[in-house]
C-alpha cells in the first residue's frame, strides 16, 4: 500500500497536485525546472534538510524558504525517511548555464561516493512564457511524464542503488 502511494506522489498527477498546494514563487522557466526536480524527490520519500551542502538542520518544509535565492543555481540537502536502514543523504546541485541546467547528485554516505549527473535544456522541460509574461501554472510542462522518468532513472534509482549508473548524458 505505501509503494502505491509513493508511486501515487511521484507521478504527473502527483506532482501536479504538491505545485498546486505549495504554490512555490518562480521567477523564470528555471526555477520551475529545479523545483519539480526537487519535488521528484520529495515525492519518492526524501526529506528536505538544507540548502547547502554542508547545511544540514532539522526537517525543512517542502517549500523551503528562500530555495531559490541564487541567481547562479540551486542546492538541496535530503535525508530518506527509511526507518529500517541507516537513513542516506544526497546533495543536490543544479547550476544555471545560459539555456540549461546542469545537475549534479551525490549520495554522502554509501562508502565509496557516486556522482550523479545530467543537463536538461530548460525550453525542452519547461513551457517558457511569452515576453512580459508569467509562467503559466495549469501548462508548465513540455512533457511531465518524460521529466519524471528522466529524474528517476538518473538520479532516484541510481543514487538509491536500485539500478547500474547511467553514463550517457541527454542533450
Amino acid at each position: 500500500h505505501k509503494q502505491n502511494m509513493a508511486q501515487e506522489a511521484s507521478s504527473p498527477s502527483g506532482i501536479r497536485k504538491l505545485l498546486n498546494a505549495l504554490k512555490p514563487e518562480f521567477r523564470d522557466a528555471h526555477d520551475a525546472l529545479a523545483f519539480t526536480i526537487h519535488l521528484n524527490f520529495i515525492s519518492n520519500g526524501f526529506v528536505c534538510t538544507g540548502l547547502s551542502e554542508s547545511d544540514e538542520k532539522k526537517d525543512l518544509a517542502p517549500c523551503p524558504p528562500d530555495w531559490n535565492r541564487s541567481k547562479e543555481g540551486y542546492c538541496f540537502r535530503y535525508r530518506s525517511k527509511d526507518k529500517g536502514n541507516k537513513p542516506l543523504s544526497i546533495v543536490v546541485k543544479m547550476v544555471r548555464m545560459g539555456a540549461t541546467i546542469l545537475i549534479y547528485a551525490a549520495r554522502e554516505n554509501m562508502g565509496t561516493a557516486k556522482l550523479q549527473q545530467a543537463q536538461f535544456v530548460v525550453r525542452e522541460k519547461i513551457v517558457e512564457p511569452k515576453e512580459g509574461k508569467t509562467l503559466d501554472m495549469k501548462n508548465i510542462f513540455v512533457d511531465l511524464d518524460t521529466l519524471l522518468k528522466d529524474c528517476q532513472s538518473r538520479f532516484v534509482k541510481p543514487l538509491l542503488g536500485l539500478e547500474p549508473l547511467p553514463s550517457k548524458e541527454e542533450k
